[in-house]
């Protein structure tokens, strides 16, 4: 699913596959860094590098717990309300205080034809750095959402 802007300009975007940097070593780190080095000597095509801060979303996972609270209420299972009360109040920490780091790249092409073969030359420069799948319409819809409408405290 590639995105066409109204120029006519086409994209595709990756999620790159990252890691934390305290959890590797100083080899690991060097061999990441020198395989972005490759790709960006590789593939001189224009890209574009996109990495979001956001708090942790956890709507889903709330509403869930929600509805096995409401279940339990109906059953009248006080244990299990309790657990399942803190468990929401948990999520609804983690919303406030956890921080997801994401990255994101972009090939952008005239046609999808060009595009092919950019992402052809793109994923043999770099195919241990990506997800190899490419986002979908809703993963892309998600980021553009959360680029011009910042998730904050749910």
């Amino acid at each position: 699913e590639f995105t066409k802007f109204v120029d006519g300009t086409v994209s595709q975007t990756y999620k790159l596959n990252t890691v934390a940097i305290n959890d590797i070593s100083q080899s690991e780190n060097n061999a990441l860094m020198i395989k972005f080095a490759k790709l960006l000597r590789m593939y001189d095509e224009s890209i574009k590098i996109t990495s979001s801060n956001f708090f942790t979303n956890t709507i889903i996972q709330i509403a869930y717990w929600q509805e096995q609270l409401s279940i339990a209420e109906k059953e009248n299972k006080k244990q299990r309300i309790k657990v399942i009360n803190e468990k929401i109040v948990t999520l609804k920490v983690i919303s406030r205080i956890q921080i997801n780091k994401e990255h994101y790249i972009s090939i952008y092409a005239k046609d999808i034809e060009d595009l092919k073969t950019k992402i052809n030359i793109f994923l043999f420069s770099c195919s241990t750095l990506i997800y190899p799948q490419p986002l979908n319409k809703k993963q892309k819809s998600q980021i553009f959402e959360d680029f011009n409408n910042p998730r904050v405290f749910d």
